[in-house]
C-alpha cells in the first residue's frame, strides 16, 4: 500500500458485486489509491477517499447523477485513509498525516513531479523509513453528506495518536485506528450538537 501512494499511481478500481449472480462490474477507473468506501445513510451514493492524492470523490448509485462521480474534497490538508458513517449520519475521515507545514511541503508533495524518483525510493528505501518522515499529528474530519466539514479534532502534538487510518464510532466513543500503534485509542466523547 505504501508503494502506491509514493508511486502515485492511478491503478485504483471502484468495483460493484452481484452476489446473486456472482458478476463483478467495474464502475470507475484510474483512480490514485481509492480507499475507505462509505455508503450514504440513504444509500444514494458512495464517498471513497483517493488517498495518494487528499481527494474524496462521491459515486452517485441513484438518482439523475446515478453512475457520475464528483470531487467532494480536493487538495486535503491531509491524506484521507478510511471513512466511515458515524452515529449521527455524517462521515467520519481518518487523515493519516498532514499535508501542508510552516516550512516544507511534504515529502510526498516534493517528489510528485518526478516519476522516476518515486519508483526508485519506492525499491530501495524500506517502508519503516517513510514512518520517521510522517509528523506526530492527528486529525479527525467529520463531514456533513453534502461533503462540507461539520467538525474536526485535532492532536497537533500526537499525545493520544497520530495517523489515523480510521475511526468508528460507537454510543459517542470514538476509536481511532492506527496500523503503526499495538493499542487502539478511545475517545470517550466528542459532543454532538
Amino acid at each position: 500500500m505504501h508503494h502506491q501512494v509514493i508511486e502515485l499511481n492511478s491503478l485504483g478500481r471502484l468495483l460493484s458485486f452481484d452476489p446473486q449472480t456472482g458478476q463483478v462490474q467495474v464502475l470507475l477507473e484510474s483512480l490514485y489509491m481509492p480507499n475507505g468506501i462509505a455508503l450514504s445513510p440513504e444509500e444514494d451514493f458512495l464517498l471513497f477517499a483517493e488517498t495518494s492524492i487528499g481527494r474524496i470523490m462521491r459515486y452517485w448509485l441513484t438518482g439523475a447523477h446515478a453512475g457520475t462521480k464528483e470531487v467532494v474534497m480536493d487538495n486535503m490538508i491531509g491524506y484521507p485513509d478510511n471513512i466511515r458513517l458515524s452515529d449521527y449520519g455524517t462521515f467520519l475521515v481518518g487523515i493519516t498525516t498532514p499535508r501542508f507545514r510552516k516550512f516544507m511541503p511534504p515529502f510526498l508533495d516534493l517528489i510528485a513531479p518526478y516519476p522516476a524518483v518515486k519508483r526508485f525510493l519506492a525499491k530501495v528505501i524500506p517502508l519503516s523509513w517513510y514512518n520517521l518522515l510522517l509528523p506526530r499529528y492527528a486529525l479527525v474530519l467529520e463531514l456533513g453528506a453534502d461533503g462540507n466539514i461539520l467538525r474536526t479534532h485535532h492532536d497537533p502534538e500526537g499525545r493520544l495518536t497520530w495517523s489515523i487510518s480510521d475511526v468508528f464510532q460507537h454510543r459517542g466513543r470514538m476509536y481511532l485506528g492506527n496500523t503503526e500503534l499495538p493499542f487502539l485509542p478511545v475517545l470517550n466523547s466528542w459532543e454532538h450538537s
